[in-house]
């Protein structure tokens, strides 16, 4: 017969939870490993995959066919795609209103202060409304506060009425804010960031480096 084991099974009920596990030093040290070279995998391999999207976004390689912003904060004209020709440009739609813009926003300024030098390239803060209908003069005082706010004298320009933002939306087909896009000297779609991840940044800054490189070259 199996030994009596009531007096366990009564310690179990009187004390409502089962004797813990006991894990030797071994088992921990696998378990840390494990740990490890899961976030050790995470941090090598992620960043790339989230590069390769943007660079293999399906609107990568397909000409931006329209811009047409007006100047908002900083800027005392507005901006066209002729305008641009010849550059490397990084164009950003964001929001005040938009919690991952505001997250974003910080390293775009950074980006901004890294490059603002190079007359080769030209980084397009553009502040959208949640309606299109918004007045201008709202948007602008919105824009201005946030800015002051963020201590960044960073030009900003309007996408009046949203049309330059629904094009690209035809264009790349999943706009959401934020959506930043890379164009090369040629108004040609060299990478696409829709939303924002925390190495968007470093990507960003890599390939316009690269960018202007092939430019050079060329």
């Amino acid at each position: 017969m199996p030994p009596d084991n009531r007096e366990g099974q009564m310690q179990e009920d009187l004390s409502g939870r089962r004797p813990r596990l006991r894990f030797s030093a071994a088992t921990w040290i696998l378990l840390a490993l494990a740990v490890g070279f899961g976030f050790a995998w995470k941090l090598a391999i992620e960043p790339k995959m989230q590069l390769r999207r943007a660079v293999e976004h399906e609107g990568v390689g397909q000409p931006l066919p329209v811009l047409e912003l007006a100047p908002l904060t900083g800027a005392s004209e507005g901006l066209s795609l002729e305008k641009l020709r010849g550059k490397v440009a990084l164009v950003n739609f964001w929001g005040t209103w938009c919690p991952p813009c505001n997250a974003e926003f910080p390293h775009m300024v950074e980006l901004w202060e890294e490059f603002r030098g190079n007359p080769e390239f030209a980084l397009i803060s553009v502040s959208c409304t949640q309606a299109d209908k918004e007045p201008m003069d709202a948007l602008r005082q919105e824009t201005a506060k946030f800015l002051a706010e963020q201590g960044t004298s960073m030009p900003t320009y309007a996408d009046s009425q949203g049309i330059s933002r629904r094009i690209l939306d035809s264009v790349i087909g999943d706009f959401a804010f934020p959506t930043t896009v890379l164009l090369d000297r040629d108004g040609i779609i060299r990478a696409v960031w829709v939303g924002y991840g925390s190495g968007d940044q470093r990507q960003m800054e890599r390939l316009v480096e690269r960018l202007l490189t092939e430019a050079k070259a060329d």
